[in-house]
C-alpha cells in the first residue's frame, strides 16, 4: 500500500511557502508517519484504510483534496508552446495537426473495437442475406457514423499533407540566449530548507527581478481559472555553442500587475537527455533518464537536441486574468556547479519541426 501527501510546505516541511499563505505549516507530519507504521507494523486500526491513498493541497485555492490516483484521474495534459515575441500560445499549426491525428486515432480505434465485438459478422450477414433485425440496423447505423467520421478526418489529413511539408520545411523560429553563469534562484529556495538552513516561509520572493536575466515567455491573460496538478513535462529543442547545455526551466505565475510567483521547476543536462527504454527502479511520471555514462550524448556542432523531462510535482491554481510564464536559464549559481565551465549561447527552437513546449497537467 502506498500513501502520498503533497502539501504546500517547503522541502523541510516546517513552513508553508505559498505566497498566499506563508507561515508555519502546522501539519502533523510525525502523526501521519506513526499512523502509517502503526497500521503496517503493529496491525493497529488507525483509520488508514478508510483514507484515500492520495491527499494533495492546491496552492492559491488553499484547499486539501483527495484522490485514488496520482495524478488524479481527471487530469489532462494541455500543451503551451513557445512563440515569437517571448510569448506562449495554446494553439498553432503543430497543435492543430496533432489534434487531427489524435482524432483519427480515436475514430480508428473505435472502428476496430466495433469490429472486434461482432460487427464483422454483422457486415458479412448483411452481404449474404441482405436482411437484418431492427436492433442490428441500429448497430450498423452507429458503425457507419463512426466509419464516416474516420474517413472525413483521414481526407482532411491527406488534403493537409502538402501544407504540413511546407510548415516543416519553411516555418522557422528561434531565440538565442546568452547564458549568465551568475544567474541564481537565490538563497531562499527549497534546496536550503531540507538541510535546515532556511528558517523562513518566504521563499522565491524576488522572481520579478531575477527573471530579467532569464529567457521568458508569457501567455495571454487566462480567461478562466486553471488548476495545474501533477508533473508538468518540458519538451525543448535546444542547440548550444558548446557540446553540453544545462537547462533550468521554471513555471511561474504573473498577476495583473506584473508580479511574478514561482510555481515549480525542472532541470536537465543535454548530456543526459536520452530517454531510457529500461524499466525505471521506481514508479516514474514522465520521461525516464538513466544518467548512466553509457547513455551520455554530448551535443554535436549545429545539432538541435530534444530535451524532454519532468518538472517537480505541484498543485497550483492559476487565477483568471493571470499569465502563465515559462522562464529558461542556463545556471543556478547558488545551488548547482556550472558543468559547462563557460557561458555558452543556447538557441531555443520553436517551429512546426521543433515545437518547444511545456505540457501542463490541467484538472478538467
Amino acid at each position: 500500500e502506498n500513501k502520498l501527501i503533497l502539501g504546500p510546505w517547503e522541502h523541510g516541511g516546517s513552513f508553508n511557502c505559498g505566497h498566499t499563505n506563508p507561515g508555519h505549516s502546522g501539519f502533523d507530519h510525525m502523526g501521519e508517519i506513526m499512523k502509517f507504521f502503526d497500521h503496517h507494523l503493529k496491525g493497529w486500526e488507525t483509520g488508514l484504510k478508510k483514507d484515500k491513498p492520495v491527499h494533495y493541497f492546491t496552492m492559491v485555492e488553499e484547499k486539501w483534496k483527495a484522490s485514488d490516483t496520482w495524478p488524479p484521474k481527471n487530469t489532462a495534459y494541455r500543451s503551451v508552446y513557445l512563440d515569437e515575441g517571448n510569448t506562449l500560445t495554446w494553439r498553432n499549426n503543430f497543435s492543430d495537426h496533432e489534434a487531427m491525428k489524435g482524432e483519427l486515432k480515436f475514430w480508428g480505434d473505435s472502428l476496430n473495437h466495433l469490429k472486434s465485438t461482432g460487427m464483422n459478422e454483422l457486415l458479412k450477414k448483411l452481404e449474404g442475406e441482405g436482411r437484418v433485425s431492427a436492433e442490428d440496423e441500429k448497430k450498423l447505423a452507429a458503425y457507419r457514423e463512426v466509419e464516416e467520421r474516420f474517413e472525413q478526418v483521414l481526407t482532411q489529413l491527406n488534403e493537409e499533407a502538402p501544407k504540413v511539408k511546407e510548415w516543416r520545411d519553411t516555418e522557422g523560429g528561434a531565440d538565442a540566449y546568452q547564458v549568465d553563469s551568475t544567474t541564481t534562484m537565490g538563497m531562499y529556495v527549497k534546496f536550503r530548507s531540507v538541510s535546515g538552513q532556511l528558517k523562513t516561509p518566504h521563499t522565491y520572493t524576488d522572481r520579478t527581478e531575477r527573471d530579467t536575466l532569464l529567457l521568458v515567455y508569457d501567455s495571454e491573460p487566462l480567461e478562466e481559472d486553471m488548476e495545474v496538478t501533477g508533473h508538468a513535462i518540458v519538451d525543448l529543442f535546444v542547440s548550444s555553442s558548446t557540446n553540453d547545455a544545462q537547462v533550468f526551466v521554471y513555471l511561474e505565475d504573473v498577476d495583473e500587475n506584473g508580479n511574478v510567483e514561482y510555481v515549480t521547476e525542472g532541470e536537465l543536462r543535454a548530456l543526459h537527455r536520452k530517454i531510457s527504454n529500461e524499466k525505471a527502479p521506481y514508479k516514474q511520471v514522465g520521461p525516464y533518464h538513466s544518467f548512466l555514462r553509457e547513455d551520455g550524448q554530448p551535443l554535436k556542432d549545429g545539432e538541435v537536441a530534444e530535451m524532454k523531462f519532468s518538472m517537480l510535482p505541484i498543485s497550483y491554481l492559476f487565477k483568471k486574468g493571470h499569465r502563465v510564464r515559462i522562464a529558461i536559464a542556463g545556471a543556478d549559481a547558488d545551488q548547482f556547479r556550472n558543468m559547462t565551465n563557460d557561458e555558452p549561447v543556447y538557441t531555443i527552437h520553436r517551429s512546426f519541426k521543433y515545437p518547444s513546449r511545456v505540457e501542463l497537467p490541467v484538472i478538467r
